[in-house]
């Protein structure tokens, strides 16, 4: 469409060009007639001066006479033809008002030929930023769901791995649940009748943390157990003497270890 404008913009120029050509044809044929229009009056004064000056003096001759009235009939005919070059140039004057008016006129379809051009390529521009919007929308759009995608096989990863995790806590848990009946065997048989039922549960619980944890120092114990400082510390020591667990370190950075001979409380 832009292509077949700037056609009708060059063809509106060359017929500009065209009717000032014509215009400035005109203006010199107008002057040309008027100067002759100007001879022809000249002449006509003198051929009227003579015919003034051949009628005044009636006892002229009859040739005289006659070259007057011939001279006066080419006055005429004169005349006639300066009002035929007035007429054309009447005409040619109205062609040229014609011709001015189709040059504004044509000045005005190619100004709004220009107008409608600039408009189309401020629509193009704008197409132009609205397709690259659009890009990089279903680029970033792309970009989420790649994300998304990632996050989606994260997440799948995830459930698997808690998956497996709940698994290896319930097969722990079973674990920890036989280990502990057979603490809880071996202590009833070793202290039978000697202590009372909380204080040989409050030991089973005691025993199994230790055998849970590699490395147990006092302030896990007392963080992980409700049971009293002094009760705490005749617990573990009844452990020591039953050699169960050993003390490994100093005071203060010290901590408890579960023996083998401990470690045999876990089976009956």
């Amino acid at each position: 469409m832009s292509g077949i404008k700037a056609n009708n913009i060059e063809e509106l120029k060359q017929i500009i060009a065209s009717l000032k050509k014509d215009n400035i044809y005109l203006r010199k044929e107008n002057d040309i007639l008027l100067k002759q229009n100007e001879l022809a009056i000249a002449r006509n004064k003198i051929l009227e001066r003579r015919i003034d000056n051949i009628i005044s003096n009636k006892d002229t001759f009859t040739g005289q006479n006659e070259n007057a009235l011939q001279n006066y009939g080419d006055s005429q005919s004169n005349n006639e033809n300066a009002n035929q070059n007035n007429e054309n140039v009447n005409k040619n004057n109205e062609n040229v008002h014609q011709n001015n008016e189709n040059v504004n006129q044509n000045n005005e379809n190619v100004k709004q030929n220009n107008e409608n051009a600039t408009l189309n390529n401020e629509n193009v521009t704008l197409n132009n930023e609205n397709a690259k919007q659009n890009n990089e929308n279903v680029t970033l759009n792309n970009e989420n769901v790649k994300r998304n995608n990632e996050n989606a096989t994260l997440n799948n990863e995830n459930v698997k791995q808690n998956y497996e995790n709940a698994t290896s806590n319930n097969e722990n848990d079973e674990s920890n649940e036989i280990r502990k009946n057979n603490i809880k065997v071996n202590i009833e048989k070793i202290f039978a009748g000697k202590n009372i039922s909380s204080v040989r549960e409050r030991y089973v619980d005691l025993i199994l943390y230790l055998m849970c944890n590699e490395k147990v120092s006092m302030k896990d114990l007392l963080d992980e157990t409700v049971i009293s400082v002094p009760a705490l510390m005749r617990d573990l020591k009844i452990f020591k003497s039953k050699g169960w667990i050993r003390f490994v370190g100093g005071t203060r950075t010290g901590h408890y270890m579960m023996t083998k001979e401990g470690r045999k409380l876990e089976f009956v």
